[in-house]
């Protein structure tokens, strides 16, 4: 056995923890090519069936991914690492890696809690807040999506995946954007679904390119209808339209939408899935009321939903009631309603400074960043490494981008939200020193 594969085993699932092994033991850099199936099936002694089997559960399991144009399998960025993880410790209001919500904004927990409180609730007295899925149903359809099937997930990315595994097959095609948020694709990949990434433009994902994935057999699409992660980019109502078109040979394709900053992005929302068959929309209150909130209100129609409330019972079994009565304690609050408005003016005001900023120094961020809202920008680079290098030189943690795109340019994503003038300037000045020096460098 070649010591440089670090790779043993003689069976298919042997040879799957061994390669896990390797990863997580640093012995393969993210994105480094593993061998052939037939080199390594060569160096172990077994046949090719064996280790095409191992790959396969490694690809189920979110650990490996196809090289784009064939041949050997590469090896995926270790654990599904996520952001916090990912970004290196920084002072508070210099941690720009992570969309954390400022705390200013977050409401006082402690009198919600404790008054949700139940010394006594048994299996049979199990069912979802009444009060907190008229709110959201209210919510819902204050913003023209349909709610006459609801459900609570234990965040967005948990209502997403139930979504998915009630819907989908291994092998089926989802549409993803480009730039996206990671664990998107991520989960995508331990589901064993194939990924059609599609570009997006300052109002969103491309129409013609949805097309092209519905034309291929997509089965399944996942949309950030305002405030997209990164970039901040919204549909607006022609969008849509144009979306609804490209969707028209499609009735099937189930559309899951993410509106995770529903209540402090300050856009309205044009909704994709109103004339949908199969569709999904959800609302985490992760950065409105904290992150360790777990509440995810959902709706959808009723086959979708019936589906994934079938699985919920089957795994969790329903989201902690006392979380749900304790969240809409919070939301009805006058106090958390001022936070809010409060939050969504500030928020908006910071990413415009640091959008001004960025055009002061010469640079720019994606299209349609202008328009858009959110925690976060999406800065247009030559170099991410060079540009996170004189990020954090200046004292600022930021996210560089590889994780985010497919075919979209290079750049990194900023989170704004605690981002004042000056450190926007100061910031701003930083990324336009390397770009400059890059751009010297190879005229």
């Amino acid at each position: 056995m070649p010591a440089q594969y670090h790779i043993s085993g003689t069976t298919a699932s042997t040879i799957a923890e061994s390669v896990e092994r390797a990863i997580d033991g640093g012995r393969f850099a993210s994105d480094e090519a593993l061998p052939t199936i037939r080199a390594l099936a060569s160096a172990l002694g077994v046949s090719p069936t064996t280790v095409s089997a191992a790959f396969a559960l490694l690809r189920r399991r979110g650990r490996l991914v196809g090289k784009r144009r064939g041949g050997s399998i590469v090896v995926a960025k270790v654990a599904f690492e996520s952001a916090t993880q990912a970004a290196p410790a920084a002072e508070p209001g210099r941690n720009l890696a992570v969309a954390n919500p400022d705390p200013a904004f977050l409401p006082p927990m402690r009198t919600a809690l404790t008054a949700a409180l139940v010394e006594r609730r048994l299996y049979t007295d199990i069912r979802d807040s009444a009060v907190l899925l008229a709110r959201a149903k209210r919510a819902f359809v204050a913003d023209g999506v349909p709610a006459d099937h609801l459900g609570v997930a234990s965040g967005a990315m948990d209502a997403i995946e139930r979504a998915l595994v009630a819907s989908l097959s291994p092998g089926d095609v989802i549409i993803l954007e480009d730039p996206t948020y990671p664990p998107y694709v991520e989960l995508a990949r331990v589901l064993g679904l194939r990924v059609v990434r599609v570009p997006i433009d300052e109002r969103g994902i491309v129409p013609s390119g949805v097309r092209d994935a519905v034309r291929a057999g997509a089965k399944a699409l996942i949309v950030v209808p305002r405030a997209q992660n990164p970039t901040g980019v919204s549909f607006d109502a022609a969008r849509v339209r144009e979306l609804e078109r490209a969707l028209a040979g499609a009735p099937d394709l189930l559309v899951i939408e993410d509106d995770f900053l529903s209540a402090i992005c300050g856009v309205p929302l044009a909704t994709l899935v109103a004339k949908r068959k199969a569709w999904m929309h959800v609302r985490s209150f992760a950065k409105i009321l904290g992150p360790d909130l777990r509440v995810a209100p959902f709706c959808g129609d009723a086959l979708t939903v019936a589906r994934m409330q079938a699985r919920q019972r089957l795994g969790c079994g329903w989201v902690s009631v006392m979380l749900q009565d304790a969240a809409a304690a919070v939301l009805r609050d006058p106090d958390t309603t001022k936070r809010l408005r409060a939050a969504t003016r500030t928020y908006a005001a910071r990413r415009a400074g640091f959008i001004d900023a960025l055009a002061n120094a010469g640079l720019r961020a994606s299209a349609g960043a202008s328009t858009g809202s959110g925690f976060t920008v999406w800065v247009e680079v030559r170099d991410e490494t060079a540009a996170v290098s004189a990020a954090q030189s200046a004292g600022y943690t930021i996210d560089g981008g590889a994780r985010y795109r497919s075919n979209a340019a290079p750049g990194v994503r900023i989170t704004t939200t605690t981002l004042e003038s000056r450190d926007a300037s100061t910031l701003a000045a930083a990324l336009a020193r390397a770009e400059h020096r890059r751009a010297s460098a190879h005229p």
